[in-house]
C-alpha cells in the first residue's frame, strides 16, 4: 500500500513557510503549544486559522482548505489518521 501525503503550497501556506525560520528561533515561539505562538498566525496578524478562514474574505480560502482536507482524507484508509500507518508496509510520495 502507497500513501500520498499532499502539501499544502497555496498562498497563506507560503506565508507562513517565511516566517518559520523567524518563529523557530524566537525563544518565545520556538518551543511553544500556544496556537498564537505558530508561523501561521505570526504570518497572519496573530490570529489563528481558524479566525483567518472565517473571514468573509477569506471564503475562497475556506472552501479551498475545505476542498484539500476532503482531498486527503480520502486518499487515506479509514482509521489511518487515528491507527497511523505501518511503516513496512507503506511508501510515501511527497508532493
Amino acid at each position: 500500500m502507497c500513501v500520498c501525503v499532499c502539501v499544502s503550497s497555496t498562498d497563506e501556506a507560503m506565508k507562513s513557510g517565511i516566517f518559520m525560520a523567524e518563529n523557530l528561533l524566537d525563544p518565545k515561539t520556538s518551543g511553544s503549544q500556544e496556537l498564537l505562538d505558530a508561523s501561521f498566525s505570526r504570518a497572519h496578524g496573530r490570529q489563528s486559522g481558524h479566525d483567518f478562514f472565517e473571514k468573509p474574505e477569506n471564503a475562497y480560502r475556506l472552501r479551498r482548505f475545505g476542498a484539500a482536507m476532503n482531498g486527503t482524507r480520502m486518499s487515506m484508509s479509514p482509521g489511518t489518521t487515528l491507527n497511523g500507518i505501518p511503516s513496512r508496509s507503506s511508501c510515501f510520495y511527497l508532493f
